[in-house]
């Protein structure tokens, strides 16, 4: 079957030059994203509570002066891990989706919720971070 095409040479429903090169713009962001939310997932997984006193004193023993700890409680950290995880992943799929659209697949509004799921998802993770 062949694609209709507008006045403009494109099919209707495309998106335009501009719209792609954003979503370009926007997968950098989105990685970059991904990566900063993995770097901190990692950080909260490492990282020994500052109430456990001998994972404190194992991680200076380990690290030298340069041990830090997390100080909340054991329900903040695992709830800020179960948010961040999640956060990272969808990021990640929201950065290829984007290259995708840029690159001219029609998968806008579907981008649109991923990108909203992964920022609700990163805003909770450091919204419990900081109680």
């Amino acid at each position: 079957m062949a694609e209709t095409t507008s006045s403009s040479g494109r099919s209707p429903g495309a998106a335009s030059v501009g719209l792609r090169f954003l979503a370009l713009i926007g997968a950098l962001a989105l990685a970059f994203g991904c990566a900063v939310l993995v770097l901190v997932v990692i950080e909260l997984v490492d990282n020994p509570l500052c109430s456990d006193t001998s994972g404190v004193a194992a991680a200076l023993l380990a690290d030298g002066a340069e041990a830090s700890c997390f100080d909340g409680s054991s329900v903040t950290r695992i709830l800020a891990i179960v948010f961040g995880a999640p956060a990272a992943l969808l990021a990640g799929l929201a950065a290829l989706m984007a290259l995708g659209f840029a690159l001219g697949m029609r998968i806008g509004k579907r981008l649109l919720i991923v990108i909203a799921a992964a920022v609700v998802l990163a805003g909770a993770m450091f919204l419990v971070g900081e109680i």
